[in-house]
Formats: structure tokens, C-alpha cells, sequence
């Protein structure tokens, strides 16, 4: 079952970047204890025989292994090095300059920590070096996970290993809107939205003359790490999706799209409706 957050609605010289060189950094999206291998996949247009970058995590809320390289196909070795707490250094080459596989895939164990944030921490890469046969140095495109995308750009260093600011389930702005539905609307963090753009109302369907209750949210545009829903409950205790029709109003800009959800309340003395969001798992 996928962890839900919810928000109350009542009622050396390096050349420019190639592109086509890709390293594509996985997911820690996972809870405290957990030891999970965290992947990394590399896209070889340009000749490259091996590589160099830095692994920076949060030294108190996780435990990094050696990185293993998985694949078969070449000779290719992996070997890391504690560069400081919480920066691992990682080299893969081979002995004979064979071409890194385009189908490259690292490992590296992780071990989360008590105390890691909901979501997971954020792991980063940085000084990454690809090198071709003739020795010249290149800096690929990174391709990173979402929600980590995310905390990187709305997030310091500092702020990112402490999982009291950083979790899913925090929220540094005090609007009542946790850092997971920030993402998932596409709302900022540090900026407190007293509406949250969110609007209550009912009426009566023209179409079958029946009493709904409608909540109207926005959700971001082209988000495929969590998804947004709305629940809902005659009591404030027990709440499900049941009778919920949640549909886009057809209203949108260039970061969002605008969706009711709808639920018939004829008969009903009272009904809430809330926002819930959960991270896809892996995202």
C-alpha cells in the first residue's frame, strides 16, 4: 500500500556537455531500515571507457556500500572510496579500454538509517567525468528522479539532511500543505498558499437532479513520481474513494491542470472531502 499525505479540504578542461551521454540516478524512496541497491544507468554515445563522479548523501541518515558494476558484457570494475562523511567517490574503468555497454547498470547498497525522512533522503551526484579512449574528458546529462529533481532545486544542502524539513510528510511553510503535495501541485515549499487553490461547493446536477459535493484542486503537469486523490468520509475517521468521480475541468496553463472530484450527498447531513497524494513506488 502506498504511503498517503493528505491536506483537509472540509466541505580538468571539460567540454560542454553531450547531451547523448546520459547517467540516470535511481530512486531511495523507501522507509528507515530498509537497505535497498541504489541503481544507476548510463547511455553511451561518445566512445566512453570510463567514469568518475562523487555520491553525496546525508551522512546520519544513510550508510553507502561499495558500487558493483552489473554488468557481464565487458571488464569494466567498479571501485568507491570514502571521500568524507557523506561523499563516496566512484571509478569504473577497464584494464583493456573496452567502450562502457550502453546498457550500463551500478549498484550501489544503501542502508537508510533511523530517523530517515519519509520519501527517503535525497542522494546526489556531482564532479562527474566521462573519459574516451584517447583521454579526453567529457560531462554528461543526469537524469534524475523527479521528486529528487525537485528537492534539489527547492532545497539547500543543509536543508536536505534534515529530515524534519525535508520529508514527504513536512511542511517548512506552515500552510498546511506537506512537501509531497507541494510537488504533486506544484506549489513551492517556502511560500505559504493560504487557498491552496482549492474551492468547495455544491449543487445540483442538471443531468440527473441529484445533490453532489465538488472539490476543485490543481495538480502539475507531467508528474510521474506520485499521483493526487481525494477521499472521502461522513465521520472524519473512516475515508475511501467510494462514489468519487474525479474528472479535468478542461481548465489549464503551462504548469497544471485543474480537476473536480464530485460525490452525490443526497440525503446526507454532513460529508468532507480531502486531497491525499502518494509517491509511486520507485519514484
Amino acid at each position: 500500500m502506498k504511503p498517503l499525505l493528505q491536506l483537509f479540504a472540509l466541505c580538468p578542461l571539460l567540454s560542454a556537455p553531450l547531451a547523448a551521454d546520459t547517467l540516470s540516478l535511481g530512486s531511495t524512496n523507501a522507509a528507515a531500515g530498509s537497505v535497498l541497491q541504489l541503481p544507476f544507468s548510463f547511455t553511451n554515445t561518445h566512445q566512453i571507457v570510463g567514469m568518475q563522479f562523487d555520491l553525496k548523501f546525508p551522512a546520519g541518515l544513510v550508510e553507502a556500500g561499495s558500487a558493483v558494476a552489473a554488468s557481464a558484457t565487458t571488464n569494466h570494475v567498479a571501485e568507491s572510496r570514502e571521500v568524507a562523511a557523506g561523499n563516496r567517490r566512484i571509478v569504473l574503468y577497464s584494464s583493456s579500454n573496452q567502450l562502457l555497454p550502453s546498457d550500463l547498470v551500478l549498484e550501489v547498497p544503501l542502508t537508510l538509517k533511523t530517523g530517515s525522512p519519509q520519501g527517503g533522503p535525497t542522494v546526489n551526484v556531482s564532479n562527474i567525468l566521462l573519459t574516451n579512449a584517447q583521454g579526453q574528458t567529457f560531462t554528461p546529462s543526469i537524469n534524475r528522479p523527479q521528486l529528487d529533481a525537485w528537492r534539489l532545486a527547492n532545497f539547500t544542502e543543509v536543508e536536505r539532511n534534515e529530515p524534519t524539513i525535508i520529508g514527504d510528510d513536512r511542511d517548512l511553510d506552515g500552510d498546511g500543505l506537506s512537501n509531497l503535495l507541494e510537488f504533486l501541485m506544484g506549489g513551492n515549499p517556502k511560500q505559504k498558499q493560504a487557498s491552496h487553490e482549492l474551492l468547495t461547493a455544491q449543487g445540483i446536477d442538471p443531468l440527473d437532479n441529484k445533490r453532489y459535493l465538488t472539490l476543485l484542486f490543481r495538480g502539475g503537469k507531467n508528474i510521474t513520481a506520485g499521483t493526487l486523490g481525494v477521499e472521502g468520509s461522513d465521520d472524519l475517521a473512516t475515508w475511501n474513494s467510494t462514489g468519487i468521480i474525479l474528472t479535468p475541468t478542461g481548465t489549464e496553463d503551462a504548469t497544471s491542470i485543474e480537476y473536480e472530484a464530485a460525490i452525490e450527498v443526497d440525503g446526507l447531513t454532513k460529508k468532507f472531502l480531502r486531497l491525499v497524494g502518494a509517491r509511486n513506488v520507485g519514484q
